[in-house]
């Protein structure tokens, strides 16, 4: 390829991979992809397996997403909201709800650091029009 049609060319090709990058990007915010919870289709389910919505544990450092973060990675609440924004509408079959419960693996110290973490995870969901349904720590 010459020089000139390189320079010509160069342009074209800066446009398109910003146009590929950008489609990427979730096309619009959950509040706008997803409808509104719908107890009716969870209601009833008491079994975490069954639960097929996001589930978040909250741990003193960090914040799980189940089937989704890898075992022992640890989210900041920053991090799980942008993961939770990317899911696919596939991952959101009861609207715009998440199950979320402490670990319940812990220990003494690490308590007060999960109720703090917790309260700003159920803050920012909020935020975000997601309700929460709160589990038990298994």
């Amino acid at each position: 390829m010459n020089t000139r049609r390189f320079l010509l060319t160069w342009p074209f090709l800066v446009i398109l991979g910003s146009a590929v990058e950008a489609n990427s990007q979730p096309a619009r915010p959950l509040r706008e992809r997803i409808p509104e919870a719908d107890p009716a289709k969870y209601g009833g389910t008491q079994e975490g397996s069954r639960w097929a919505n996001p589930f978040l544990t909250v741990h003193g450092s960090g914040i799980q997403i189940e089937d989704v973060t890898r075992p022992g990675e640890l989210l900041s609440i920053q991090s799980a909201l942008l993961m939770l924004e990317t899911l696919p509408d596939s991952a959101w079959p009861y609207g715009r709800v998440v199950a979320v419960s402490e670990s319940g693996l812990q220990g003494r110290d690490e308590h007060p650091e999960i109720e703090k973490l917790l309260r700003q995870l159920l803050a920012a969901l909020a935020k975000m029009d997601v309700k929460v349904t709160l589990w038990p720590s298994a």
